[in-house]
C-alpha cells in the first residue's frame, strides 16, 4: 500500500497520515513494550515518498505529540532503533544522545563522538567469546569499554537487534576439550587458517588465536 504523501512540517494536518503510518507499526496491548515498525528497515525503520525519506520514529513522534521535531534528534530510551512506542521516544540533542549512550554504556569511555559506539561487529564477537568462556572483564579491557557494557550486551539490553551467539551445549562449560586442543594446535603447526578451524570446532576465531599465541589452554602440550 502505497503511503500518502508526507513531510514533517505538514503531517500534523494530513487527515490520512495517522491512519497509514500506525497501520505500519506493531501496536502491543503493553504500552511498555517496544512498538516495532512492520515496513522497510535499514537500522531504523522507515518509508521514502516523492525521494524523500522519512525515519518511522520521527514520524511516530510528530504524529503522537503534535509538534514537528525539527532541529533535533528523536532518541531512543529503549536503544531499539526500529522502535516507534511514543513513550520510548524522546527529544535532544546531538550532546543529549552522545549522553544518553554514555550512560548506557554504549560508548567508549573518555569519548564524545557517536563513532566511538562499538560497531555491530565487535558487539557480536564479544557475545561469542563470554560464550565461549573468556572472562568479560579482559574483554572490556581489550575493548576498552566498561565491565557493565560486556554484562549488557551480554544480557541483551542493549544492541537488541543483533542475533544472539551460539550457546554450547555443556552450559557454563569450555566447549573445547583438551583432545580438542591438541588436536587444534597440530592443525595450526601444519598451517591450517584460523577461520577454518573456528567453523570446525565451533568457536569464534579469537578462541583459536589465543590457543595459537598461548593466551589460552597453556596447560596443553602439543602433540608428539
Amino acid at each position: 500500500m502505497a503511503s500518502p504523501s508526507l513531510s514533517l512540517s505538514n503531517l500534523l494536518n494530513n487527515l490520512d497520515a495517522p491512519k497509514w503510518f500506525w497501520a505500519q507499526v506493531n501496536i502491543t496491548a503493553n504500552p511498555d513494550k517496544c512498538w516495532e515498525w512492520q515496513g522497510t528497515r535499514t537500522r531504523y525503520g522507515g518509508f521514502k515518498r516523492n525521494r524523500t525519506q522519512y525515519l518511522a520514529h520521527r514520524v511516530a513522534y510528530a504524529l503522537f505529540y503534535r509538534v514537528d521535531p525539527v532541529g533535533l534528534l528523536v532518541c531512543h530510551k529503549c536503544d531499539n532503533p526500529p522502535c516507534c512506542n511514543p513513550y520510548h521516544l524522546f527529544l535532544g540533542t546531538h550532546r543529549d544522545n552522545t549522553e544518553d549512550a554514555r550512560r548506557k554504556g554504549r560508548i567508549f569511555p573518555h569519548c564524545s563522538t557517536p563513532s566511538a559506539i562499538l560497531a555491530d561487529e565487535q558487539v557480536m564477537e564479544i557475545m561469542q567469546r563470554v560464550a565461549d568462556g573468556e572472562a568479560k572483564n579482559a574483554l572490556a579491557k581489550e575493548y576498552r569499554v566498561s565491565r557493565r557494557m560486556v554484562q549488557h550486551i551480554c544480557a541483551g539490553t542493549i544492541y537488541k537487534h543483533l542475533p544472539r551467539p551460539r550457546v554450547s551445549l555443556l552450559g557454563n562449560q569450555a566447549k573445547l576439550t583438551a583432545k580438542d586442543v591438541q588436536e587444534i594446535k597440530f592443525h595450526l603447526t601444519d598451517g591450517m587458517p584460523i577461520k577454518e578451524l573456528a567453523v570446525r570446532y565451533s568457536v569464534g576465531c579469537t578462541t583459536i588465536q589465543n590457543i595459537k599465541n598461548g593466551v589460552s589452554w597453556k596447560d596443553v602440550a602439543n602433540y608428539e
